[in-house]
């Protein structure tokens, strides 16, 4: 089992230049903040376009980011083997995008971090 990590890069602020291939400032979304009740109001567009704990958040509507995302995880099943996934914040990005990436997997075995 792998864990991945789909939703944010490390703590580089906004110098973009640091992360290959995501160098750039469109492979991010704005920067926002969560606020501590949109969870409990379901007032998901925080939770799936500003940062968590102030890491850049990746664009997954970037067709691009996704892209390299989503290719990333299916080149690591075939290259090594994994049968499963450990999906680091889930909620964190939108839907379709899982599902997208389940469907590439072939039913590989997939398990989400959520909080709250």
């Amino acid at each position: 089992m792998l864990d991945i990590v789909e939703n944010h890069v490390g703590p580089i602020g906004f110098d973009f230049s640091k992360i290959v291939p995501f160098d750039k400032a469109e492979h991010y979304h704005s920067d926002c903040d969560i606020k501590p009740n949109d969870f409990a109001n379901h007032n998901m567009y925080p939770y799936t376009h500003c940062r968590l704990a102030r890491l850049p958040d990746l664009n997954q509507d970037n067709p691009w980011v996704r892209s390299i995302l989503q290719r990333w995880v299916v080149d690591q099943q075939k290259i090594f083997g994994f049968d499963g996934f450990r999906v680091d914040t889930v909620p964190e990005v939108q839907k379709l995008f899982w599902k997208e990436l389940a469907d590439m997997l072939n039913g590989c075995y997939l398990v989400g971090e959520v909080f709250d």
